[in-house]
């Protein structure tokens, strides 16, 4: 798969998500309360009124199984997972869908810095995909020619003098960044506009593969 990586001790991996993968994704939040689509709010941190639960998986107890993705888009998105995992030689893995949900930002609403982790494994590897952008993100309260409004920013875990350490890419729709659960990231507020700012977000346990993990049902990436 082509990509783009991004070092900033910990390694950020960009792809292009296809049209019809986002379109079904889109199609089933504008339909989600026809869909019944159970809201994601109660476990994550995200200060956004709008977020909606598309695939739990049957491993997590605490919240209610669901499955809204088809298996085209599930095989697309553990693909990407896979590729992060196999370019880096990390070694024999199992790799396990958690979960997968929308998040829907309105002006004003914002996303704090946070990591991720499921109830199976502190171990793992999150995702953003960007599904629909604001035409404007607001004005800029100053530094206009530094705008952060809105944004996306990752801060890295490396330290000390003349260290790059926190990555703000320039966002277009159709891009899909993965990167490790322990990897700090924030969105910021926007503000002026009635558009949304819409993206996707996946999770995946990553577990050293074993003969009593395969007997758990996880599959190596190989």
């Amino acid at each position: 798969m082509e990509k783009r990586i991004f070092n900033i001790g910990q390694s950020i991996m960009q792809y292009s998500a296809p049209q019809d993968l986002m379109d079904e994704v889109n199609n089933s939040f504008d339909k989600r309360k026809r869909m019944k689509l159970p809201p994601a709010n109660d476990f994550l941190v995200g200060k956004i009124k709008n977020e909606t639960l598309l695939y739990q998986s049957q491993r997590d107890p605490g919240y209610k199984t669901c499955n809204y993705l088809s298996v085209r888009t599930t095989d697309w998105l553990m693909q990407a997972f896979k590729d992060y995992v196999d370019t880096l030689k990390i070694g024999k893995l199992a790799l396990s869908l958690s979960s997968v949900w929308i998040n829907e930002m309105k002006s004003g609403e914002y996303n704090p810095c946070h990591i991720h982790a499921s109830n199976v494994s502190l171990i793992g590897l999150s995702s953003v995909m960007i599904l629909k952008l604001p035409k404007s993100y607001g004005k800029e309260p100053s530094n206009p020619e530094r705008p952060v409004n809105g944004r996306l920013e990752f801060l890295g875990n490396t330290n000390g003098q003349f260290v790059s350490n926190n990555f703000m890419p320039d966002l277009e729709i159709g891009n899909f960044f993965i990167f490790p659960y322990d990897l700090r990231h924030t969105v910021y507020p926007f503000s002026n506009s009635k558009q949304k700012r819409r993206t996707l977000a996946a999770n995946v346990d990553v577990i050293l593969y074993s003969r009593h993990v395969a007997i758990q049902g996880f599959k190596a990436n190989e």
